[in-house]
């Protein structure tokens, strides 16, 4: 038998799930206690954000983004420099304060994971931006830190969190 296609040989994603369907009602119960979800989609970005009621503080967001073959362009070419982009954005934030910046080796192709505090909020929010081939995926995680130190206290569980949600979201490609 042939072996199994490498990463670089494996096909392009043709398609996104729905926009919410990529994470379990299971853990958007555990993330976000009776969510109200609101979501978009076309055929090359899908966005679902579930939002905590009278808790506006508390929010999670997945957004995929495909990109599709388009005449000689490569679309995992054009997924990575996609992704480069939001790497590079995320160095140098302009509305945000980052707590922790780092590559998240042991997830899809490409990801890393940030931690920062909105600046003139009392919130503070986990990312996770992750390749997988030609589709590249953020899921973010917000909720209310009110002090400083409570600030950085949040960092462990509110990016388990997210990071839990980002590889539930990157099964539900394959």
């Amino acid at each position: 038998p042939a072996p199994a296609p490498g990463p670089a040989q494996a096909q392009p994603i043709r398609s996104l799930p729905a926009p919410c369907g990529m994470v379990p009602h299971t853990t958007v119960r555990q993330i976000v206690p009776d969510a109200k979800q609101s979501k978009s989609a076309n055929s090359t970005l899908t966005t679902c954000t579930y939002t905590a009621p009278g808790r506006e503080a508390r929010w999670l967001r997945v957004e995929a983004h495909l990109h599709l073959q388009m005449g000689a362009t490569d679309p995992v070419k054009n997924a990575q420099d996609y992704y480069n982009a939001q790497w590079t954005q995320a160095r140098a934030p302009q509305l945000e304060r980052t707590i922790t910046l780092e590559p998240q080796p042991d997830m899809g192709d490409q990801a890393y994971r940030w931690f920062k505090v909105d600046k003139g909020q009392p919130t503070v929010v986990g990312v996770v931006t992750a390749r997988i081939r030609n589709v590249v995926v953020t899921v973010s995680y917000s909720e209310q830190a009110v002090g400083k130190g409570e600030q950085e206290e949040r960092e462990g569980a509110c990016m388990a969190k997210v990071m839990r949600t980002a590889r539930e979201v990157l099964r539900s490609l394959h």
